[in-house]
């Protein structure tokens, strides 16, 4: 492959915005956990509104009652093929901030935001979600076209009624205004599992993408 060849592949790369979705007892995010999440993932740009989590009694036994789940969205920006080593990432931390032995105190669905969707990680198999290493799946729950998400017919029940409308976009929106500017260059991963953007400076093609 020619130097030319290997940059314009390098510019084609897609970066997407890194996103966790939280259930947890905590109706807020304590300190401590804000503290936690951003030594492995980065800067918080943004906490969505906690919405009751009482569609199923799932992880009652584990949590307790009542539950509350948000987004939370980082300054990081990431390659999709970043997502197993991020779950599996998120796994430590839910046993390090547990209650007690086999008893979490967070549940964490890490996954990302591109132009497009919205992707979460998951240790569980299923009919619609496709293996990407070390044991995790790649779960698309939302796709987005003329200004909405919308949820495939396999999201969450939660993902269904648009209580996350909202938030979600205005975290598309930061993402828009991420890959208009120069942050490419700029963005700083403090994460160990997430390498570093590309410096790949502003891609017509993708930032086209993401104008509407």
């Amino acid at each position: 492959m020619s130097s030319k060849a290997g940059l314009a592949t390098l510019l084609k790369i897609m970066l997407a915005k890194l996103i966790l979705l939280v259930l947890s007892p905590e109706i807020r995010p304590s300190e401590p956990f804000k503290q936690r999440i951003e030594l492995s993932f980065g800067h918080i740009d943004y906490i969505g509104r906690s919405h009751p989590f009482n569609d199923t009694d799932y992880y009652a036994a584990e949590f307790g009652e009542p539950l509350w789940r948000y987004f939370v969205s980082f300054y990081t920006l990431v390659k999709a093929e970043d997502l197993a080593d991020l779950k599996l990432c998120t796994c430590s931390i839910e046993k390090e901030m547990g209650m007690n032995p086999g008893k979490r105190r967070y549940n964490l669905d890490i996954g990302y935001l591109d132009p497009d969707k919205l992707v979460l990680a998951s240790v569980k198999r299923g009919p619609f979600k496709l293996e990407i290493g070390s044991g995790i799946f790649a779960d698309m729950l939302l796709s987005y076209a003329t200004g909405h998400f919308n949820p495939l017919p396999w999201a969450f029940a939660d993902f269904k009624d648009g209580r996350y409308e909202h938030d979600l976009i205005a975290i598309r929106e930061k993402y828009k205004a991420q890959m208009r500017s120069n942050s490419l260059q700029n963005n700083q991963v403090q994460s160990s599992v997430i390498q570093k953007s590309p410096d790949s400076g502003k891609p017509s093609e993708l930032t086209d993408r993401i104008t509407t």
